[in-house]
């Protein structure tokens, strides 16, 4: 799907696009809502810059097949709140809250005009306590990367539903939990959406240590 570490690769090689056989087979079977993991560096290539227009072309066929079709589409930059390695927000961190913010107003601008588009702001985001990878960023760091980019979202004027995750890899099991700094359940609450539209988001897996690992 969104295909890690190489930018921008080739589609159908290093990452792909979910095909309209897909949707009409998932949609044939009851679904209707497809979340569609894309690499942030991918769709953004330079931090704050224009979006690749190949990649939204990309996107764009897919996204309007699914919507005509009466499906909903999530767009999910699955990045685990960084990019190109370096974490949103976090102090000293290259990457910016309102470099996050450009992505979402770009594509807020962009599929505003479509109701089914819902904006799933980051894929299980995770900072510093969280098995240690990509440190650096905190749960109120990242409660002000989400804050921003929605702030950015409706001053496109999108009403468009918003998707929150929570810092730890946005665990339901963990959203109480301190091992990955303030839990979500004291921080995440500080959310603003001067549009009213959003919810949060939770992953949860099933087996004993919530991985998804285990049969």
């Amino acid at each position: 799907e969104y295909g890690e570490g190489i930018y921008p690769g080739v589609n159908g090689t290093n990452y792909t696009y979910p095909t309209t056989a897909e949707v009409d087979y998932f949609m044939g079977e009851g679904m209707n809502t497809f979340r569609v993991p894309f690499a942030w560096e991918r769709m953004q290539p330079t931090a704050s810059g224009g979006l690749d227009a190949a990649q939204l072309g990309l996107m764009d066929s897919f996204v309007d097949y699914a919507t005509a079709h009466g499906a909903s589409v999530i767009l999910d930059p699955h990045n685990f709140a960084a990019y190109y390695g370096s974490v949103i927000g976090a102090p000293g961190s290259p990457v910016t809250a309102t470099d996050f913010a450009s992505l979402w107003s770009q594509l807020a601008d962009h599929y505003k005009g479509n109701s089914r588009v819902i904006f799933g702001l980051m894929n299980e985001p995770v900072g510093s306590g969280d098995s240690g990878s990509r440190p650096g960023g905190t749960t109120e760091d990242w409660l002000n990367s989400a804050n921003t980019a929605i702030a950015a979202i409706r001053s496109t004027g999108a009403t468009n539903l918003v998707l929150v995750p929570g810092n730890g890899y946005d665990g339901a099991w963990s959203w109480s939990a301190s091992y990955y700094g303030t839990p979500n359940s004291t921080v995440m609450g500080g959310i603003v959406d001067s549009g009213g539209n959003f919810a949060y988001e939770v992953h949860q897996y099933f087996d004993a240590d919530s991985s998804g690992r285990s049969t």
